[in-house]
């Protein structure tokens, strides 16, 4: 008995949404983690060259 459609072929297994949602999700958190270290690390830079600056001060600020 032959079909009126023959069945494609896929090369891709289908994924299961679960583990495509799951997959993503975790890449979705080392993406924000990574970002956010790097957005950290600027704010702390800017952080530490600021007190830097302040601890400094002026020569004729410390004399008075």
């Amino acid at each position: 008995m032959m079909r009126a459609f023959p069945r494609r072929v896929t090369r891709y297994p289908k994924m299961d949404p679960t583990v495509l949602a799951a997959l993503a999700g975790v890449i979705g958190a080392i993406v924000g983690a990574v970002l956010g270290g790097v957005f950290a690390l600027k704010a702390a830079k800017r952080q530490v060259e600021v007190m830097l600056r302040h601890s400094r001060g002026d020569v004729n600020e410390r004399l008075y």
